[in-house]
Parts: structure tokens; sequence; C-alpha cells
């Protein structure tokens, strides 16, 4: 079935969970190298297509039929790259033989660049983007988001998707990958450092994450709901790092207000939603 049609609807994939978790369970009891192996050649076979019409001088735009082949690619290298388990014990140390070789090889660099450039589709593009980093946080069994390579062309695609028009699709996905990682940052603090860098190149605000939740916040319905909640982690960890704190204040586009205010502003737009209320 073509990535362009097929159905994720939150159902099926509820009821695929304890099969999905066989699935990895299985993956990694296989051969390291043979997955790397397996990962590679789907690469390959990705990177021929990507070369052809990755917007360089002299390449060529792809075909849909070329777009579906490499996301059906990149779709198992991510069903594998998820399965991986770190070089030591708990999976947060060296990164596993696939995780490597993914950063060498830069592939999500290359990958998110050549969906910025083929135009057609852009916006089923972005959404299977945003998919793709949506399952990599959320069902990663290494600690990813600390490596440059990742981050990079994460915090660019972000950037991108939250210009102009958005699809429904595509606003959705963007709320649930920015509430996802800040799930994440205040899980592993060590992240948040890789997200709050004024040398990260992804566009004019040095908090990426907080400005993008901001026009969500007063939003009904689930979307509204997990913006808020990831803004709520957010103040917490600026509790506990007063320079994240201080930039919200001083340089965010939201209103600055005191944490305990912020609270209860969030606490009245929840309570608010519930009852159906608009804003």
């Amino acid at each position: 079935m073509s990535w362009f049609k097929r159905g994720r609807n939150e159902s099926k994939a509820s009821g695929q969970s304890s099969d999905d978790s066989a699935e990895i369970r299985l993956r990694a009891d296989t051969d390291p190298q043979t997955c790397l192996e397996v990962f590679q050649n789907h690469w390959k076979q990705a990177l021929s297509i990507i070369k052809r019409g990755n917007g360089s001088s002299g390449s060529q735009g792809c075909t849909q039929d070329e777009q579906e082949a490499v996301m059906q690619n990149v779709e198992q290298m991510i069903n594998l790259l998820v399965g991986e388990v770190g070089l030591d014990e708990n999976g947060q140390g060296m990164p596993g033989p696939i995780l490597h070789y993914l950063l060498e090889e830069d592939i999500f660099d290359q990958f998110c660049n050549w969906c910025h450039y083929n135009s057609t589709n852009g916006d089923k593009l972005k959404c299977e983007q945003l998919r793709i980093f949506e399952q990599l946080i959320s069902q990663s069994q290494q600690l990813l988001l600390i490596h440059k390579a990742i981050i990079q062309p994460l915090l660019r695609l972000l950037y991108l998707c939250a210009e102009g028009s958005k699809t429904s699709d595509i606003e959705n996905r963007l709320v649930l990958v920015l509430h996802q990682l800040c799930v994440c940052i205040s899980q592993e603090t060590v992240i948040l450092e890789s997200f709050f860098n004024a040398s990260t190149n992804h566009g004019p605000t040095k908090f990426l994450i907080f400005s993008l939740l901001i026009p969500y916040i007063h939003r009904e319905g689930k979307v509204g709901q997990q913006a808020r909640d990831a803004l709520l982690l957010i103040m917490t960890i600026s509790a506990r790092n007063p320079h994240i704190g201080l930039y919200i204040a001083e340089n965010s586009d939201f209103c600055p207000v005191g944490s305990s205010d912020f609270f209860l502003i969030i606490k009245n737009l929840n309570e608010i939603a519930s009852f159906g209320g608009h804003f």
C-alpha cells in the first residue's frame, strides 16, 4: 500500500502495540552485524534516489514512485534503529553500530534536505518526517537527542513546519513531537542544552520548542491540551534552570509572568477547555 494513502489511526496503532513490542525484542536478538548490513542496504537504495533529486545543480526531481521508494526504505531503517540497544547495559552510552553509522553518514540531514527540496507532496513529506521523529523519540532504546546529526535536522523540520499555513495533520503531529521533546527533556536533563543553544542554526529564537508551542495553548481539544502540558513541563524545567526562565521572561513572545501565575493560567485554560469554552 502506498505510504501516501495508508491510514494510521489510533485504534489500529494501539491494537498493534503488543506485536510491535515483540518485533522490537526479535530485532534485539538478531545479530547486530546482520541488522547493520540490512540498514546499510536500505540506505544505499534510498540514497541512490536522493542524489538524483536533492536540489543540487543538475539534479532532477523525483517521481511519486521514487518518493514512495525512499520512504519505504527509510521506514525500514527506522524500525531497525529503534530496535537497537547501545554498547552498554542501559543503552545510554556508546551508540550501537546502526546509530554510529547513521551519525557518521549524516543520514537525517541528507534525508530531510531531500524532503525539503521535493515540493511535490510537500505536506505529506513533512507529516512523514514528523512521524519518523515521533517514532524515534517514543521508541528508541538509545539516547538519541544528544547528537547534533539528529537534533539539527529535527529543529529545521520543526521550524519549517511552523512557517506559513499548516494542515491539521501537520499541526497535530508538530504539537505531538514538541510534547514528546518536552517529556524527554524533563526526564533527561542532559538533553536540555542541546535544544537551548544559541549556536544552533534553527532560526532567530534561542529556545525554539517553547516559541512553537505558544500559538497552541489557547486551542481546544487534544492539540491544545498537549501544548499546555508541554509548557507546564518547560516551566517546571525552568524552575531548576534559571537561565531558561530568564530567557522566557526577557526574550520570548510569551507575556512575562511569574511561574506561579503561569501555572494558574494553564490551570484555568485547562478548566475552560474541559467545559468546551471558547477563547
